[in-house]
C-alpha cells in the first residue's frame, strides 16, 4: 500500500481535523516524547487551545468543549527544527534570480539579510513538512567567487516555520554567518593570521561604530573596515545579543574561534565543526553549541582528517548542544530532513535516542533563541507537532498529522500529485491495471 493511500485512509478515519485558533483539541492516549519538563509519557494528552499547549502529561483533564482525538499510542514529538539550511531560499541554484543563498555585494556582507529571501511557495518547504519538519533556520552561505576580498560574512540567519501561511518568518537577525579556518583565509587572501587579526580589527570598528554613530555620519572616525550596513548588522553580535554562525571544521581552527569568543566576549556557534569530537570538553567548557552535518563521516581534505559518523555521540557524551544541518539528496540541491541520517547515528554510532530527538528539536530552538516559544511540548509554547505513525528515526516511519501552531498541515507533495495524476492516466490508457 502507498505512502500517500495510507494517509488519505487516515484522513478519512479520522475526519478532517484542522484546529481553529480558539478551539480546544486534545490528542489522548499518546506516546509523547516531550523534550521538556514533562520527559517521555507512555500514554499521555497533549492539550491544545489557541495555537498553543495548554497542558501535557498523563493525567490532563480534557474539558468537555474539547475536540477529542484517539491517536491510539502513536508517538506525538515537536515538529522537527532544522539548524542550518537554504530551504526557501533557493529554487535553483547558480540560477541568478532564483538563488539568494549568497550575495557578491562587497558593500553588503554582513548585512545580507534571509528573510526578504524567503519564498513561500518554495516546493522544498511541503517535502520537509511531510517529512515531520516545522520550522528551520535559515542560513545564507559565503560567497566565495565575489572577488571582493576581506570578506567572509554570509549574513543575517532567520528562523522560518513552514506553514502554508504567506509569512513564514519567526525570528530575524538569529545569527550571522561567517568562514573561518582555510575558507575563511582564503577570502582574504590566504593565511588564518591575516583572518583573525581582521576579524579582532573588525569587531573593534564595530564596537566604535556602535558606541558613537554621530562621529561615523559626520566622517569624523579613521575609515573603516566594512559599510555601515554591514557595522550595524554586527552590533547585536559584539553586544552579546545574536551570536556568530561560525563555518569551521580543523581542530586548531576551532580553538582560535573558541579562544576569539572569550577574548571578544561574543557567542558563537560552531557549524559543520567536523573535527569538533577531538576537543568537545573544551567546546562543553565554553558553552559553545555545536550544528554538524550528521552525513559527514569522511575526509574532504586536511582539514577533516579526524571525520567520523561518531562526532555527535561524542560530543553528546561531552555535554555539548549538538543539532542538524539538512542534508541533501541527489541532485545535491535537493533538501532533505536530517532524520534518518540521525537515526543511523543511533544505530550505528551509539547515540543516545533522547540525545537525537533533541538535537532535531529543542537544541535548535535554543541556537535559534526561540526555546522558550517551540521545541519542546510544553505549557505555553506554540503548538508545533508531529503524530508519527511509528518510531520518528526509522527509515521506513512518517507523519501522519503535522501541526504548526495548533493548525493541521497539508502533507501532499508536488511529486505525489504527479505520481497520483499519471497513475490514472496510464490506468485509463491501459498500461498498467487498476491494480498496480
Amino acid at each position: 500500500m502507498s505512502r500517500s493511500w495510507v494517509l488519505i485512509t487516515s484522513l478519512a478515519v479520522f475526519g478532517c481535523f484542522t484546529v481553529a485558533r480558539a478551539e480546544v483539541v486534545a490528542l489522548t492516549n499518546a506516546h509523547i516524547y516531550s523534550m521538556g519538563p514533562a520527559g517521555e509519557i507512555a500514554s499521555g494528552v497533549v492539550l491544545i487551545e489557541d495555537g498553543k499547549i495548554a497542558a501535557v502529561g498523563p493525567d490532563v483533564t480534557v474539558p468537555e468543549n474539547a475536540r477529542k482525538w484517539d491517536v491510539a499510542g502513536r508517538i506525538v514529538t515537536p515538529g522537527f527544527i532544522m539548524a542550518g539550511t537554504t530551504l526557501s531560499i533557493v529554487d535553483l541554484p547558480s540560477y541568478g534570480v532564483l538563488d539568494d543563498s549568497a550575495t557578491a555585494n562587497p558593500k553588503v556582507s554582513a548585512g545580507y539579510d534571509v528573510q526578504y529571501s524567503v519564498n513561500p511557495e518554495n516546493v522544498e518547504i511541503v517535502d520537509a513538512r511531510a517529512d515531520g519538519v516545522t520550522s528551520a533556520l535559515v542560513t545564507p552561505e559565503v560567497e566565495r567567487d565575489s572577488g571582493a576580498g576581506g570578506v567572509f560574512f554570509g549574513g543575517q540567519a532567520a528562523l522560518i516555520h513552514l506553514s502554508d501561511e504567506a509569512d513564514l518568518l519567526v525570528k530575524a537577525h538569529t545569527g550571522v554567518t561567517m568562514e573561518a579556518g582555510a575558507e575563511g583565509a582564503g577570502l582574504v587572501g590566504g593565511g588564518r593570521g591575516a583572518e583573525m587579526v581582521l576579524l579582532r580589527d573588525i569587531l573593534a570598528d564595530v564596537r566604535r561604530f556602535a558606541a558613537d554613530r554621530k562621529d561615523y555620519d559626520q566622517a569624523r572616525m579613521r575609515q573603516l573596515n566594512l559599510s555601515a550596513i554591514d557595522l550595524e548588522a554586527l552590533v547585536p553580535v559584539v553586544s552579546g545579543v545574536a551570536p556568530l554562525l561560525v563555518h569551521v571544521d580543523r581542530v586548531a581552527d576551532i580553538r582560535n574561534v573558541l579562544k576569539l569568543a572569550k577574548e571578544e566576549r561574543i557567542k558563537v556557534v560552531l557549524v559543520g565543526a567536523q573535527e569538533a569530537w577531538v576537543v568537545a570538553r573544551e567546546i562543553a567548557a565554553a558553552g559553545v553549541p555545536v550544528i554538524i552535518d550528521p552525513e559527514a563521516n569522511i575526509p574532504e581534505g586536511l582539514n577533516t582528517l579526524a571525520a567520523t559518523y561518531e562526532n555527535a555521540t561524542r560530543l553528546d557524551a561531552a555535554g555539548v548542544v549538538v543539532a542538524f544541518q539538512a542534508v541533501h539528496a541527489r541532485p545535491h540541491y535537493l533538501i532533505r530532513s536530517p532524520r534518518v541520517v540521525v537515526g543511523h547515528l543511533v544505530g550505528q554510532s551509539g547515540l543516545r535516542y533522547a540525545a537525537a530527538l533533541a538535537a532535531l528539536t529543542i537544541n535548535a530552538a535554543k541556537i535559534a533563541g526561540t526555546a522558550d516559544r517551540m521545541g519542546s511540548i510544553s505549557a505555553g509554547k506554540t503548538a508545533d507537532l508531529v503524530v508519527w505513525n511509528a518510531d520518528p528515526l526509522e527509515v521506513s516511519s512518517y507523519p501522519e498529522r503535522v501541526f504548526i501552531a495548533g493548525h493541521e498541515q497539508s502533507l501532499v507533495t508536488r511529486q505525489q500529485t504527479l505520481g497520483e495524476r499519471y497513475l490514472k492516466k496510464y490506468r485509463q490508457s491501459g498500461v498498467i491495471s487498476g491494480r498496480d
